[in-house]
């Protein structure tokens, strides 16, 4: 990791990017793939917080960033076909937790996009049903957050004003004291 470890304009906040040979071990399935992240973290310098960024699918390379993890944070925009999807999600965080990793746990869900509606309200519902044990977050609809990435920096740096960064700052001591 070390190797491809990054400093970033952020104070203490270094990176290892994504690369697109990642999605070779999508489909060639190495043996080990789901434990070989962990073994390379528990290998590498030591931080307060690591912080693994998946894509929305189920694959392999999430699976393996589950069985490194020991909390886990899920951001879930507020819709209904997202919402649909927390069914997959709980179902493989069950099978890594049986498989991979016992001490994997879900930490906080952070609603996103949010606004006020029966729809939201529901969602908040079920995703107290599912993880009652987790931290659950609003975060507000902000057209801000949604440039933030396409800018290439953080929203507390892109656009500090706006409600999502806000709600982002709220709810981070919550995470990380937890």
């Amino acid at each position: 990791l070390d190797k491809v470890t990054y400093a970033t304009g952020v104070d203490d906040l270094e990176i290892v990017p994504s690369d697109l040979t990642l999605t070779q071990v999508e489909y060639a399935r190495p043996v080990g793939a789901e434990t070989t992240l962990a073994h390379a973290i528990a290998g590498s310098y030591q931080y307060d917080v690591t912080l693994i960024d998946c894509t929305p699918s189920l694959g392999l390379l999430t699976i393996a960033a589950l069985g490194a993890a020991t909390d886990a944070v899920i951001p879930l925009k507020a819709g209904g076909l997202d919402i649909t999807a927390v069914t997959s999600l709980n179902r493989t965080i069950r099978q890594v937790r049986e498989k991979i990793n016992e001490r994997l746990r879900v930490r906080a869900v952070l609603l996103t996009a949010v606004q006020r509606s029966n729809l939201t309200r529901d969602i908040f519902t079920q995703l107290a049903q599912d993880y009652p044990d987790s931290i659950i977050a609003p975060i507000r609809h902000s057209v801000r957050a949604a440039e933030a990435p396409l800018a290439g920096v953080p929203i507390r740096q892109h656009a500090p004003e706006s409600t999502a960064a806000s709600d982002y700052a709220q709810v981070a001591p919550l995470i990380v004291g937890a």
